[in-house]
C-alpha cells in the first residue's frame, strides 16, 4: 500500500472489482465481499463514512490502515489496499472464507480440548505479535477472530486499536463491554496489554463453556458483573484448562499474566489430539466423546450453562 489514494467516485474506487454481497454491517459502516478480476481472488472491503479528511472517522480510518500496514503475521488479516473519496473510506483486506469464530462455534455445537488448544495457540500468537509491535487491539472478541479455508485464525478489525509508546497507559473505555477488563470501568489509567489478556480469557471461557462469563440485562448490570469477579466454570472442565482460564480472568491486572506469560502454560504444550472428521459417522463419534459439553448455541441464549461451579476471583 502506498498511502491513501483519493478517487472522485465509488465507481472509480471499485474499478476492477465486482461487489458480490454484504458480509456485515455495524456502527462503523459495512463490509462487502468483492471479486478482484486481475488476481481472480475474493477480498473483503470495509466501507466507512469519513465525513471529510479532517473528521474523526477519517482519522480513525487512517489510524486503522496505518496499524494494519505494519502488521505481517500468518494469523492476522492482511491489508491489501486503502482508497477513499470525499464521502467514504475503503479498506481492502484478505477475505476469511469460513467467517467468524462465534458462528463457527454455534455451527459446530461444541469444541474439543484439542480444537480449543489449536485455536488458542493461534490467537495468542497473533496477539503476542501485535504486542511485540506495541499495538493493543482493544476489541478482541469471537466476532473479530475469523477463519480461513483451513480453519486457521485470522485476527481482524483494528478500528479501535492503538500503538503505544514505551510504558504508555490507557484511560478510555472502548470495545465490546462483555470482553472489557474490570480496570477499564474504573476511570483510571491501565495497561492495555493486560486488558487484551483479559479479553483473551473471555474468548477462551466461551470456547470452553459455550457462553460468556459475564452478562447483564444492560451496561450497568454487565459492569457490575465484571467488577464482581464471579464467573462459572463447567464441572467437566480439564483442571489445567480451568487454571488457564482462571489466570487470564484475574481481576487484579498487576497479578494477571501477559499474553507472553500464558504462551508457556503447560496445557498449551500437552500432546495434541486428532480432530474428529465432520462426517455423519464422525459426528456420532464426537457426540460419544463429548457428553456433558454445553452446546455453543448458549452464546446466543442463556449465558450460564447448567451444571456449573461458581468461582470468585481475588480482589484487586
Amino acid at each position: 500500500m502506498e498511502g491513501l489514494t483519493a478517487f472522485s467516485s465509488e465507481e472509480e474506487v471499485l474499478d476492477g472489482y465486482q461487489v458480490l454481497r454484504v458480509l456485515g454491517q455495524g456502527g462503523f459502516g459495512l463490509v462487502m465481499l468483492a471479486y478482484h478480476w486481475e488476481s481472480r481472488t475474493q477480498v473483503a472491503v470495509k466501507v466507512v463514512e469519513n465525513g471529510g479528511q479532517h473528521s474523526c472517522s477519517f482519522q480513525q480510518l487512517c489510524t486503522e490502515a496505518e496499524i494494519m500496514k505494519g502488521l505481517h503475521h500468518p494469523h492476522i488479516i492482511q491489508l491489501l489496499q486503502v482508497r477513499h473519496t470525499t464521502e467514504r473510506g475503503y479498506i481492502f483486506m484478505e477475505y476469511a472464507v469460513r467467517g467468524d469464530l462465534r458462528c463457527y462455534m454455534v455451527e459446530r455445537g461444541y469444541l474439543l480440548d484439542g480444537e480449543i488448544r489449536q485455536l488458542l495457540k493461534q490467537i495468542l500468537s497473533a496477539v503476542h505479535y501485535c504486542h511485540s509491535q506495541h499495538v493493543v487491539h482493544r476489541d478482541l472478541k469471537l466476532e473479530n477472530l475469523l477463519l480461513d479455508a483451513h480453519l486457521n485464525i485470522k485476527l481482524s478489525d483494528f478500528g479501535l486499536s492503538c500503538k503505544l509508546a514505551g510504558g504508555e497507559r490507557l484511560k478510555s473505555l472502548c470495545g465490546t463491554f462483555a470482553y472489557c477488563a474490570p480496570e477499564e470501568f474504573l476511570g483510571e489509567e491501565f495497561c492495555g496489554y493486560k486488558a487484551d489478556a483479559w479479553s483473551v480469557g473471555v474468548i477462551l471461557y466461551a470456547m470452553v463453556a459455550g457462553s460468556l462469563p459475564f452478562v447483564g440485562e444492560d451496561c450497568v448490570e454487565l459492569r457490575a458483573a465484571i467488577l464482581s469477579g464471579y464467573y462459572r466454570i463447567p464441572h467437566y472442565g480439564n483442571p489445567e484448562l480451568c487454571n488457564l482460564v482462571d489466570s487470564l480472568l484475574t481481576r487484579d491486572p498487576e497479578a494477571r499474566p501477559t499474553v507472553a506469560d500464558i504462551m508457556g502454560h503447560p496445557w498449551l504444550h500437552a500432546p495434541s489430539q486428532c480432530l474428529v472428521p465432520r462426517t455423519s459417522a464422525g459426528s456420532q463419534q464426537r457426540e460419544a466423546h463429548t457428553s456433558g459439553h454445553p452446546r455453543c448455541s448458549e452464546l446466543s441464549r442463556s449465558p450460564v450453562p447448567p451444571g456449573t461451579l461458581r468461582l470468585q476471583q481475588q480482589s484487586p
